[in-house]
Protein backbone atom coordinates (compact mmCIF):
# COMPACT_ATOMS: atom_id res chain seq x y z
CA UNK A 1 0.00 0.00 0.00
CA UNK A 2 1.33 3.43 -0.97
CA UNK A 3 1.93 5.95 1.80
CA UNK A 4 -0.27 9.04 1.52
CA UNK A 5 0.16 12.50 3.03
CA UNK A 6 -2.34 15.37 3.07
CA UNK A 7 -0.70 18.74 3.65
CA UNK A 8 -2.89 21.68 4.67
CA UNK A 9 -1.26 25.10 4.31
CA UNK A 10 -2.67 27.41 6.99
CA UNK A 11 -2.41 31.07 7.91
CA UNK A 12 -5.11 32.41 10.25
CA UNK A 13 -7.67 29.85 9.07
CA UNK A 14 -9.53 29.27 12.34
CA UNK A 15 -12.88 29.70 10.59
CA UNK A 16 -12.22 27.08 7.92
CA UNK A 17 -9.63 24.45 8.84
CA UNK A 18 -11.94 22.31 11.00
CA UNK A 19 -14.33 21.87 8.06
CA UNK A 20 -11.43 20.53 5.99
CA UNK A 21 -10.37 18.12 8.73
CA UNK A 22 -13.95 16.96 9.29
CA UNK A 23 -14.28 16.24 5.57
CA UNK A 24 -11.05 14.23 5.58
CA UNK A 25 -12.42 12.07 8.41
CA UNK A 26 -15.33 11.10 6.12
CA UNK A 27 -13.15 9.94 3.23
CA UNK A 28 -13.61 6.42 1.90
CA UNK A 29 -9.86 5.90 2.35
CA UNK A 30 -8.54 6.82 5.80
CA UNK A 31 -4.98 5.55 5.51
CA UNK A 32 -3.08 8.82 5.32
CA UNK A 33 -1.23 11.28 7.51
CA UNK A 34 -2.30 14.90 7.82
CA UNK A 35 0.30 17.66 8.15
CA UNK A 36 -0.55 21.25 9.05
CA UNK A 37 2.12 23.49 7.49
CA UNK A 38 1.41 26.75 9.29
CA UNK A 39 2.56 30.15 8.06
CA UNK A 40 2.81 31.81 11.48
CA UNK A 41 -0.90 31.99 12.32
CA UNK A 42 -1.80 34.50 15.04
CA UNK A 43 -5.38 33.31 15.61
CA UNK A 44 -6.71 30.03 17.06
CA UNK A 45 -5.86 27.87 14.04
CA UNK A 46 -3.23 25.77 15.81
CA UNK A 47 -5.32 25.44 18.98
CA UNK A 48 -8.18 24.00 16.92
CA UNK A 49 -6.13 21.57 14.83
CA UNK A 50 -4.54 20.07 17.94
CA UNK A 51 -7.93 18.44 18.59
CA UNK A 52 -7.28 16.24 15.53
CA UNK A 53 -4.61 13.57 14.86
CA UNK A 54 -2.35 15.83 12.81
CA UNK A 55 1.32 16.68 12.63
CA UNK A 56 2.07 20.41 12.91
CA UNK A 57 5.09 22.08 11.31
CA UNK A 58 5.58 25.84 11.37
CA UNK A 59 7.45 28.04 8.90
CA UNK A 60 9.98 30.43 10.38
CA UNK A 61 8.75 33.62 8.73
CA UNK A 62 5.33 35.16 8.26
CA UNK A 63 6.65 36.33 4.88
CA UNK A 64 7.02 32.77 3.60
CA UNK A 65 4.51 32.19 0.84
CA UNK A 66 2.47 29.28 -0.45
CA UNK A 67 5.32 27.80 -2.48
CA UNK A 68 7.66 27.79 0.52
CA UNK A 69 4.94 26.23 2.67
CA UNK A 70 4.28 23.46 0.14
CA UNK A 71 7.96 22.58 -0.11
CA UNK A 72 8.35 22.67 3.67
CA UNK A 73 5.29 20.49 4.24
CA UNK A 74 6.37 17.93 1.65
CA UNK A 75 9.88 17.77 3.11
CA UNK A 76 8.30 16.78 6.45
CA UNK A 77 5.96 14.16 4.98
CA UNK A 78 6.20 10.38 4.71
CA UNK A 79 3.85 10.02 1.74
CA UNK A 80 4.64 8.74 -1.73
CA UNK A 81 1.59 10.63 -3.03
CA UNK A 82 1.04 14.11 -1.61
CA UNK A 83 -2.28 15.99 -1.45
CA UNK A 84 -1.99 19.77 -1.07
CA UNK A 85 -4.84 21.91 0.32
CA UNK A 86 -4.93 25.55 1.35
CA UNK A 87 -6.42 26.26 4.76
CA UNK A 88 -9.74 27.35 3.28
CA UNK A 89 -10.19 24.79 0.47
CA UNK A 90 -12.52 21.91 1.33
CA UNK A 91 -12.76 18.70 -0.74
CA UNK A 92 -16.24 18.26 -2.18
CA UNK A 93 -16.25 14.49 -2.65
CA UNK A 94 -15.82 11.77 -0.02
CA UNK A 95 -13.77 10.00 -2.70
CA UNK A 96 -11.23 12.82 -2.82
CA UNK A 97 -8.38 10.68 -1.47
CA UNK A 98 -9.15 7.48 -3.39
CA UNK A 99 -9.64 9.42 -6.64
CA UNK A 100 -6.29 11.13 -6.23
CA UNK A 101 -4.58 7.80 -5.66
CA UNK A 102 -6.29 6.26 -8.67
CA UNK A 103 -5.02 9.05 -10.93
CA UNK A 104 -1.47 7.89 -10.24
CA UNK A 105 -2.07 4.35 -11.45
CA UNK A 106 -0.81 5.77 -14.74
CA UNK A 107 2.94 6.07 -14.20
CA UNK A 108 3.39 9.03 -16.54
CA UNK A 109 1.05 11.23 -14.45
CA UNK A 110 2.96 13.47 -12.06
CA UNK A 111 0.23 15.90 -10.99
CA UNK A 112 -3.55 15.76 -10.68
CA UNK A 113 -6.16 18.40 -9.82
CA UNK A 114 -9.88 19.23 -9.92
CA UNK A 115 -12.19 22.23 -10.27
CA UNK A 116 -12.17 25.07 -7.74
CA UNK A 117 -15.45 26.83 -6.91
CA UNK A 118 -16.45 29.70 -4.67
CA UNK A 119 -20.00 28.45 -4.22
CA UNK A 120 -20.14 29.35 -0.52
CA UNK A 121 -19.22 32.98 -1.10
CA UNK A 122 -21.07 35.98 -2.45
CA UNK A 123 -19.53 38.70 -4.54
CA UNK A 124 -19.81 42.38 -3.73
CA UNK A 125 -22.90 42.35 -5.98
CA UNK A 126 -24.58 39.85 -3.66
CA UNK A 127 -24.74 37.00 -6.17
CA UNK A 128 -23.08 33.62 -5.91
CA UNK A 129 -19.76 33.45 -7.64
CA UNK A 130 -19.12 31.13 -10.53
CA UNK A 131 -16.15 28.73 -10.51
CA UNK A 132 -12.84 30.54 -10.88
CA UNK A 133 -11.90 28.31 -13.80
CA UNK A 134 -14.25 26.89 -16.40
CA UNK A 135 -14.76 23.18 -15.87
CA UNK A 136 -12.52 20.97 -17.96
CA UNK A 137 -15.14 18.23 -18.19
CA UNK A 138 -14.63 14.58 -17.24
CA UNK A 139 -11.45 12.93 -15.98
CA UNK A 140 -8.71 13.16 -18.58
CA UNK A 141 -5.16 14.23 -19.41
CA UNK A 142 -5.11 17.99 -20.01
CA UNK A 143 -3.48 19.70 -22.98
CA UNK A 144 -0.33 21.83 -22.46
CA UNK A 145 -2.21 25.08 -23.12
CA UNK A 146 -4.53 24.27 -20.18
CA UNK A 147 -1.84 24.33 -17.49
CA UNK A 148 -3.07 27.76 -16.37
CA UNK A 149 -6.07 25.91 -14.88
CA UNK A 150 -3.87 23.99 -12.41
CA UNK A 151 -4.54 25.70 -9.08
CA UNK A 152 -1.62 25.90 -6.68
CA UNK A 153 -4.08 25.89 -3.76
CA UNK A 154 -5.27 22.32 -4.38
CA UNK A 155 -3.51 19.50 -6.22
CA UNK A 156 -1.92 16.08 -5.86
CA UNK A 157 1.70 15.33 -6.76
CA UNK A 158 4.02 12.34 -6.67
CA UNK A 159 6.74 12.95 -4.09
CA UNK A 160 9.48 11.43 -6.24
CA UNK A 161 8.77 14.04 -8.93
CA UNK A 162 8.85 16.80 -6.34
CA UNK A 163 12.22 15.60 -4.98
CA UNK A 164 13.74 16.03 -8.44
CA UNK A 165 11.89 19.28 -9.18
CA UNK A 166 10.80 21.22 -6.05
CA UNK A 167 7.82 23.50 -6.57
CA UNK A 168 9.00 27.08 -7.31
CA UNK A 169 8.45 29.45 -4.44
CA UNK A 170 8.17 32.95 -5.85
CA UNK A 171 5.65 33.72 -8.58
CA UNK A 172 3.03 32.20 -10.83
CA UNK A 173 5.16 32.29 -13.98
CA UNK A 174 7.85 30.20 -12.29
CA UNK A 175 5.16 27.69 -11.42
CA UNK A 176 4.07 27.45 -15.08
CA UNK A 177 7.70 27.01 -16.09
CA UNK A 178 7.90 24.10 -13.66
CA UNK A 179 4.79 22.52 -15.19
CA UNK A 180 6.05 23.11 -18.73
CA UNK A 181 9.38 21.50 -17.86
CA UNK A 182 7.60 18.39 -16.65
CA UNK A 183 5.41 18.25 -19.77
CA UNK A 184 8.51 18.46 -21.95
CA UNK A 185 9.83 15.37 -20.18
CA UNK A 186 6.66 13.48 -21.24
CA UNK A 187 4.96 13.72 -17.87
CA UNK A 188 1.17 14.21 -17.81
CA UNK A 189 -1.24 16.39 -15.84
CA UNK A 190 -4.47 14.65 -14.94
CA UNK A 191 -7.84 16.32 -14.37
CA UNK A 192 -10.14 14.43 -11.99
CA UNK A 193 -13.57 15.96 -11.14
CA UNK A 194 -13.63 14.19 -7.77
CA UNK A 195 -10.59 16.23 -6.77
CA UNK A 196 -12.77 19.36 -6.89
CA UNK A 197 -12.72 21.70 -3.89
CA UNK A 198 -14.74 24.66 -2.69
CA UNK A 199 -13.11 27.75 -1.23
CA UNK A 200 -14.49 29.33 1.91
CA UNK A 201 -14.76 32.97 2.90
CA UNK A 202 -11.14 34.07 3.10
CA UNK A 203 -10.26 34.75 -0.54
CA UNK A 204 -12.36 37.83 -1.29
CA UNK A 205 -10.04 38.76 -4.16
CA UNK A 206 -10.62 35.50 -6.04
CA UNK A 207 -13.42 37.08 -8.06
CA UNK A 208 -10.70 38.96 -9.94
CA UNK A 209 -8.29 36.03 -10.22
CA UNK A 210 -9.19 34.67 -13.63
CA UNK A 211 -8.48 37.91 -15.49
CA UNK A 212 -5.09 38.25 -13.84
CA UNK A 213 -4.19 34.63 -14.50
CA UNK A 214 -5.14 34.87 -18.17
CA UNK A 215 -3.03 38.02 -18.59
CA UNK A 216 0.01 36.48 -16.92
CA UNK A 217 -0.38 33.23 -18.84
CA UNK A 218 -0.45 35.02 -22.20
CA UNK A 219 2.70 36.87 -21.23
CA UNK A 220 4.29 33.57 -20.22
CA UNK A 221 3.41 32.00 -23.58
CA UNK A 222 4.90 34.91 -25.51
CA UNK A 223 8.21 34.41 -23.73
CA UNK A 224 8.34 30.65 -24.36
CA UNK A 225 10.93 29.92 -27.03
CA UNK A 226 9.73 26.41 -27.90
CA UNK A 227 6.66 25.12 -29.65
CA UNK A 228 5.20 23.11 -26.75
CA UNK A 229 2.12 25.32 -26.50
CA UNK A 230 1.49 25.84 -30.23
Amino acid sequence: MQKISVIIITKNDEGFVCEILDKLVLQDNNFFEVIIADRCSTDNTLTLVRNYPVKIVRLDSVCDGLGEAINFGISNSIGEIIFILSGNTVPISNKYISSGIRAFETKSVFLSFGDVSNETQKSFLGVFRKPIFKSLGGRRIIAPNEIKNVDLHSFVVRKSDWLNNPIPEKNLKNYWQWLAKMLKSDKKIFFEPRLGVKTLGKNKKNIFLKTGVNRQFKDFLRKESNDLFN
